[in-house]
C-alpha cells in the first residue's frame, strides 16, 4: 500500500521529486484508508528505489543506481590484479545491499557499510594514479631546484619526507 501512495507521489513530482524528508506529504495527500489498522504514519516508502524517487525523482533515483553501476564497472573493468573470487565476493555484497533496499530503508549503519566497500573500491581502482602523479609532481618540483646545491640540500630532505609520510598514511589506511 505505502509503495502504491509512493508511486503516486513520483508521478505528480517525477523529475526532481518532494525533497529531502518530504514523505509526509506523499502519505498525507494519497493516504490509502486501507492502512487504517496499522501504523498512524509512515516516515519512509520501506523500499530505498521509492524513497528516491520520493525524495529526488527520477534524477535522484539514477544518481542513486549510478553509485552501484560505477562500483560495478571499478571492480570488474578497472581492477585487473584481483582473483575472480574476490571481485564476486564484493560485487555478491553489492548484490546483497541492491536487494535488502527493495524492503527497508536506509540508516546509518548500512550508508556506513555501503560507502565502506565502493570507498574501498574506489581506492583499490585508483592506487596505482595516485602514486604516478605523486611522483610526477615531486619530479616538476625537483626539477626547479637542480643545480642550485644550497636549495637541493634544503629542499630534497623535505620532499623525501612528505613523500614517505604521504605513503606511510596510505598504507597504514588500506590495511584498516
Amino acid at each position: 500500500m505505502i509503495w502504491g501512495m509512493a508511486l503516486e507521489g513520483f508521478k505528480e513530482h517525477p523529475i526532481l521529486g518532494w525533497g529531502q524528508e518530504n514523505f509526509n506529504f506523499v502519505f498525507n495527500k494519497y493516504y490509502n484508508p486501507g492502512m487504517y489498522a496499522q501504523e498512524p504514519w509512515f516516515d519512509r516508502a520501506h523500499n530505498v528505489f521509492f524513497d528516491w524517487l520520493i525524495v529526488g525523482g527520477i534524477l535522484g533515483l539514477l544518481a542513486y543506481l549510478s553509485l552501484f553501476a560505477t562500483a560495478i564497472y571499478l571492480l570488474w573493468f578497472r581492477i585487473g590484479t584481483w582473483s575472480v573470487t574476490s571481485k564476486s565476493i564484493l560485487t555478491g555484497l553489492l548484490a546483497g545491499y541492491f536487494f535488502q533496499n527493495l524492503f527497508v530503508f536506509d540508516n546509518l549503519i548500512s550508508y556506513i557499510m555501503f560507502f565502506s566497500v565502493i570507498g574501498y573500491i574506489h581506492s583499490i581502482s585508483t592506487k596505482d594514479n595516485v602514486f604516478k602523479k605523486a611522483s610526477e609532481i615531486i619530479e616538476r618540483i625537483a626539477g626547479k631546484f637542480r643545480g642550485n646545491n644550497t636549495l637541493e640540500i634544503v629542499i630534497t630532505p623535505l620532499i623525501i619526507i612528505a613523500v614517505i609520510e604521504k605513503k606511510f598514511i596510505y598504507l597504514v589506511y588500506m590495511n584498516i
